[in-house]
This record gives structure tokens, sequence and C-alpha cells, in this order.
């Protein structure tokens, strides 16, 4: 019987990979933490790891130097399993030796199982595995505007003892609510006045119950929920180690993608088609250097994103064709971001589509002019490239998305009155 080590911080996660590795004919050891992981690997001896890298203590990309700095694990099969947005830390994973890296947030359990089979597969061949240590190795799935359609098929191939995957999901549905209360309290405990919690540690609770959100969203199968939660868990593990990117702006966001996430939990029952349909976002931009910030964060999102530097381009593009969502600079060239949006506002193809102004400029006038002149939304330069991932993930992703682009205008509103 072959044996895994699952070395994850978030216990709902070990717990019920353990279980299916178990019922799929594995024996399994779980480990806390990076530390206790290194400890664990004499007397279990694995015959494959399954880590996370953001863990304490010690991380998954120094547990897996370490690892392969011993020779009697030079070769074993390490499979990671990690957020899209924190590609950095994926690509230092794989140079210091990891496997395969999959997904969080697009890879269902049964998925995992079967890459753990065939990496066990292949180390078992007399040739070795060539393992190079190129990003293009990290395998995210599908990307939202393609994820699949999952069967209720066994997660397990087991011999029909699998858990199918409405089982599954039951048990994130029957907590939804008690899920939607413990969001809610704990962004009111970060952002509410009168909040007596300091911030630091109101940001870190927020964090670790994100951060099980998001495990426990894609094993459960929904994938939704999870992308939005892992992209948010980034942005909080980024408040957190840097309080200077506690801004009003990253503090709206948050609490925008908290209330996303809880009309997602709130509708849970009801989901059923899990891809977020393929959606397209324009982003207006005559620096080169912010349009490719922009389509980088919006493509560790899994957003196709259309970046133009000419306002007069960009407004024939909009007459005739309908996007998803605009991201507009206001100080270009020309036409200005204000008179654009107010322009693509008479077309009934885009007269909804969501507006955020993305701007260096900062002041009130602006802010004021944003709302007055059709804007959904505000986000100011320098930005965190995952603020603007999460931005549009909270927009996008809203079941409730007409509603919600009310509600934002209407804040804009009172804003400018």
């Amino acid at each position: 019987m072959k044996r895994i080590l699952i070395v994850e911080d978030n216990a709902v996660i070990s717990s019920i990979y353990a279980d299916m590795y178990r019922l799929a004919g594995f024996e399994v050891e779980v480990a806390e933490d990076g530390e206790v992981g290194l400890r664990k690997l004499a007397e279990f001896k694995p015959d494959l790891i399954q880590l996370d890298l953001q863990m304490p203590k010690v991380d998954g990309v120094e547990v897996i130097r370490r690892l392969r700095a011993q020779p009697q694990w030079a070769h074993l099969p390490i499979l990671v399993l990690s957020t899209a947005y924190v590609s950095d830390v994926v690509t230092g994973a794989l140079q210091s030796g990891a496997t395969q890296c999959l997904s969080k947030a697009n890879c269902a359990p049964k998925n995992v199982i079967e890459a753990a089979r065939k990496l066990l597969a292949a180390h078992a061949r007399p040739a070795p595995v060539s393992v190079t240590a190129d990003a293009t190795q990290v395998q995210q799935g599908p990307t939202p505007g393609a994820m699949p359609q999952q069967s209720e098929t066994s997660v397990a191939d087991d011999g029909g003892r699998g858990a199918s995957e409405t089982d599954v999901r039951r048990p994130f549905v029957v907590h939804a609510s008690e899920i939607q209360r413990e969001l809610l309290n704990r962004l009111s405990a970060l952002v509410a006045p009168g909040a007596t919690a300091p911030r630091e540690e109101a940001l870190a609770q927020l964090r670790r119950t994100v951060g099980w959100l998001t495990g426990h969203a894609a094993t459960s199968g929904f994938v939704r929920i999870s992308h939005l939660a892992g992209a948010l868990e980034v942005l909080l593990n980024e408040m957190v180690r840097n309080p200077q990117k506690v801004t009003p702006s990253s503090l709206r966001t948050v609490s925008q993608a908290i209330h996303t996430l809880v009309v997602l939990c709130e509708e849970a029952a009801e989901q059923r088609a899990e891809e977020l349909e393929s959606v397209l976002v324009l982003a207006v931009d005559d620096d080169p250097v912010s349009r490719r910030v922009l389509a980088s964060s919006l493509a560790d999102a899994g957003l196709r994103t259309l970046c133009l530097e000419d306002a007069d381009v960009a407004l024939a593009v909009l007459k005739d064709n309908p996007v998803d969502l605009v991201l507009l600079d206001v100080d270009m060239p020309g036409m200005d971001g204000f008179e654009l949006c107010r322009r693509v506002r008479s077309f009934a193809t885009n007269r909804r589509t969501p507006v955020i102004f993305v701007t260096g400029m900062t002041d009130t006038e602006t802010r004021v002019g944003s709302a007055w002149n059709g804007g959904t939304d505000f986000i100011a330069k320098p930005f965190v490239p995952t603020e603007m991932a999460v931005k549009a993930l909270a927009l996008l992703l809203n079941p409730r998305r007409t509603s919600a682009v009310k509600d934002l205008a209407h804040d804009n509103g009172r804003l400018a009155a």
C-alpha cells in the first residue's frame, strides 16, 4: 500500500484529503505544518508528499529545499497544492524541486488523487522522472472561463465506495449560514466603526477564516467560492505582512469580496454550473507599465483582458461590442476617462457594464467625478495587483451582479453628494 504524507495547516482540508486517499486505497499520515512534516518523514517514509506552500513555522518552499538536500528524498514525488495568485511562490517551489503544482481553486479532490496516482506510477518506472524548474509546469487546471461541468461521479475510484460529488458538497451547504455569519463577523471586527480589536489581529483572523473557506470550498466542489476566496486570502496575506497596503481602497475591496462570498454561500444549494462564464475585461490606459500590471493581475484571476492605450479606439470597440468589465484611467491624452465613460453609457451595448476608474489622481474632485460621470467604483494607483484581481472577481462572480453594481453606484453617488 502506497503511503501519502499530507502537509497542510488547514485541518478541514487535510481531513478531507486524508479520507479520500484512504478510500482510494492509500495509507495516509497528516502533518499540521512544515516542521512536523519534516519530522514525520523518517518514521512514516512516504511514497509521495502532498504539500501546501503557505504554512506557519516552516513554509512549503523551505520544506522542499530541505528534502531535496537529502539524498534519500532527492526523487520523492512532491505534489504541491497552492493558489494561482502566488505565482512567485509557486515558481520558487518548482525551482526548489516540486514535482507538480496544482491550483486549489480549480482542482477537485478526485483530480488531485488522479495526479498523485500518475506521479507514483511515473516514480515507479526504472527511468527517473525528469523535472525541470520552469514555471510553465504549474498546472492550474482550466481557467474559470473554461471550467468543465463535473458530473456526480465517484470522487475516489474504490469499487463504488467513493462519495459522490453531491455527498461531498452537502456538508458545505448545511453549514453555509454559519460560514456567512463568520465572514460578516470577521469583517465587522475589521472595518465597523467602534471595532475594539487591533487592526492587525482582525486582519489575521479574517485571513484565517478566508483561508479555511478557500480550502473547504475547493474540496467541496464550489469553484467560484474557492476562486474568489483564494484571491482574497492572498490579498489579506499581503495586508498582514505589509501594513502600508492597508488603505481605504484595499479595505473597501476586502468588504466587497466578503459580501460577494456571503451571497455565493447563501446560494450554494442552488449552484449548478460552477464555471465562471467566459468574460472579457477591457482596460484603457495610456501608460504601458500600468497596462502590463493590469493584464498580469487579471490573468492570474483567469480573466481575459483586452488592453488599449487609445480612448478613441476603446470607444469604437465599446460601441458595438459588449464587455463584462471596463477599467479606465482618468488622465489620458485627448479624450479623458470621464468623457469616455459618459459616452459609453450612451451605448446600449455597455450601458450597465461596471466601470472601475484606475488612476493616480486621488483627490476629492477626481473621486467625485468618477461617480458623476458614470463610474461604478474607484481604485487608486499604485494598487496592489491582487487587489485588482479581487475587485474584478467580486463584481463578476456576484450572482446578483446587477444589484451589486447599483449598490456601488449608489455609494459613489452619496460620495459625490
